[in-house]
């Protein structure tokens, strides 16, 4: 009965996925993306503070967005692969997961924005082998910690977060393809108009 109750909460937290793959993929907007993301991790994990950060290089982590209650604390740069939560989940592309007092990691500080965290979670956006980013959300104060289920549910969402990206980037160069291709077209045709124009005129005489 137990095995069935476990599997019965793991199927109940998975079925929301199937609504939020279509608002995934009806977004191509490179800019909205990480927003519908933080928006939905947040509110699914009824977190106090959700943020995205995507890769800026090979080597930085950058913040892309961020939603909920952040407390007054430092803000350092840019954590580098490999420190604090953030940098550690997408080396190792686990999820990583902390609590309590977290003030002595300034790289914390920034993903989870409170020193004190009932529960905290970074986990990898990985795509085609590539990754991406890392999804943190965090539960302050008498907060109930997150669960096995929860960290499962948030790395399925990372997972269809990372498709999202992927899809809106590679919009994004088509697009950005189109307009070129549709500049060099006009380019084309005045070029010929002119060209046509410079003919007449001796052609005339």
């Amino acid at each position: 009965r137990k095995r069935l109750e476990t599997e019965n909460a793991r199927l109940s937290a998975l079925i929301p996925l199937f609504d939020l793959s279509k608002v995934f993929m009806s977004s191509v907007d490179l800019k909205m993306v990480p927003k519908h993301v933080v928006h939905i991790a947040r509110e699914e994990m009824h977190a106090d503070s959700a943020s995205l950060m995507l890769l800026a290089d090979e080597h930085l982590l950058r913040l892309h967005s961020t939603e909920g209650v952040f407390a007054a604390c430092p803000r350092p740069g840019d954590p580098a692969i490999g420190e604090g939560t953030a940098g550690r989940a997408i080396s190792t592309r686990q999820p990583v997961t902390v609590q309590g007092d977290i003030s002595a990691d300034p790289w914390a500080l920034r993903t989870f924005g409170a020193e004190q965290v009932a529960s905290a979670a970074s986990v990898p956006l990985v795509h085609m082998d590539t990754a991406l980013g890392v999804l943190n959300v965090a539960r302050i104060g008498e907060a109930e910690p997150l669960t096995e289920l929860d960290i499962e549910f948030l790395t399925l969402l990372a997972s269809q977060a990372a498709v999202a990206l992927a899809n809106a980037s590679m919009f994004s160069e088509i697009q950005e393809a189109y307009d070129r291709l549709s500049e060099l077209d006009h380019l084309k045709s005045e070029f010929l108009n002119i060209a046509a124009h410079e003919l007449r005129s001796p052609l005339a005489v």
